[in-house]
């Protein structure tokens, strides 16, 4: 069974501070086996015509969201709501998807019908020697800040709280990080139990 023969709209969440490289990211949405219903760019600092340029070399549906306050977190949640696909993908500006990217998170979504959300961890690499590189979430100050910190600013939804480590759903029903992102096994994001 092919992903497009499964009749899903993905939707797919792009946050991009300078959009640096952004057109690397649009050029593979561009090349994927199954292709994006729409790709939310939610952009800061960027210059939007050029981006709206990129958009249609690539043949993309793009919806651009100006960012003008808040940080990362914020722009996911601003990415969520005008969501309209049957599946929401978020991916950072700076990542170059393999080619069926998007078609098997469809087909994991396909085969985890009960599950709301399915993640993977990034990967940094040092292209000249292929050694891995650890990533901003595995540095001390981001993890002691999403242990002591983040969860007492903005506290999960009563109902949910075994969620609390991983990425979870705040009082206000956005998304916040927690403590055991990347580095351990833990509940994540039940999104469609609020939907």
């Amino acid at each position: 069974m092919s992903a497009g023969e499964l009749g899903v709209k993905a939707s797919i969440v792009v946050p991009s501070k300078e959009c640096t490289y952004l057109n690397y990211l649009l050029m593979s949405l561009g090349g994927q086996t199954f292709k994006p219903f729409e790709v939310i760019l939610v952009l800061k600092d960027c210059d939007l015509k050029v981006v709206e340029g990129l958009c249609q070399l690539h043949s993309l549906k793009c919806i651009i969201i100006e960012q003008k306050e808040g940080y990362f977190t914020h722009a996911l949640n601003l990415g969520k709501r005008e969501a309209k696909g049957d599946i929401t993908i978020f991916t950072d500006d700076d990542a170059i998807p393999l080619q069926k990217w998007i078609e098997r998170y469809v087909k994991l979504h396909a085969i985890f019908r009960d599950v709301a959300s399915i993640s993977s961890r990034d990967i940094y690499i040092y292209i000249s020697n292929l050694r891995l590189l650890p990533t901003p979430d595995d540095r001390p100050e981001v993890r002691l800040y999403r242990l002591f910190i983040r969860p007492w600013l903005e506290q999960p939804f009563p109902l949910m709280r075994k969620y609390r480590l991983g990425v979870y759903i705040t009082k206000k029903l956005n998304i916040a990080h927690g403590y055991c992102i990347p580095s351990k096994t833990c509940y994540s994001l039940p999104l469609e139990e609020l939907t």
